[in-house]
């Protein structure tokens, strides 16, 4: 009976969709922090966080989600938590294949992944006075 439901669960293309964007969010949320803090944070085949300010001895200012385990742990928590969570939720209406529910929940998980890690960094900046934030580049 349990396994049953296991199995039925795991068939559902939503909870597929969660476990990419995971994958998608580990890959993507570094070069996105060097992208919203100008940290020099960057891919993972390309150095990681190697060349991020948190490594440099006489910067003023250090990256928030790399050098504030509050602000870091909370946005990571955040982060993954929404995008799984978006990606993983039903969708109302008909479902028509397992494609186009696995496609949905991928692109609500990427959508939760650009709000959910605007709004972190942004708290993060915030909380750790970091003032190199993608908004005071564009103001």
């Amino acid at each position: 009976m349990a396994t049953n439901r296991l199995v039925s669960w795991l068939m559902r293309p939503q909870i597929w969709a969660g476990l990419s964007m995971i994958g998608f969010t580990a890959i993507f949320v570094t070069p996105y922090c060097g992208y919203l803090f100008e940290c020099g944070c960057t891919w993972p085949w390309s150095g990681l966080d190697a060349d991020c300010n948190i490594h440099q001895a006489d910067a003023e200012h250090r990256c928030p989600w790399c050098a504030s385990l509050v602000a870091g742990g909370v946005s990571m928590l955040v982060l993954f938590g929404a995008t799984f969570m978006a990606a993983a939720t039903r969708s109302r209406g008909a479902q028509s294949s397992f494609i186009a529910g696995y496609a949905k929940g991928l692109g609500r998980g990427f959508v939760a992944f650009l709000i959910a890690g605007f709004i972190t960094a942004w708290g993060a900046a915030l909380y750790t006075g970091y003032p190199m934030f993608i908004i005071s580049a564009l103001v």
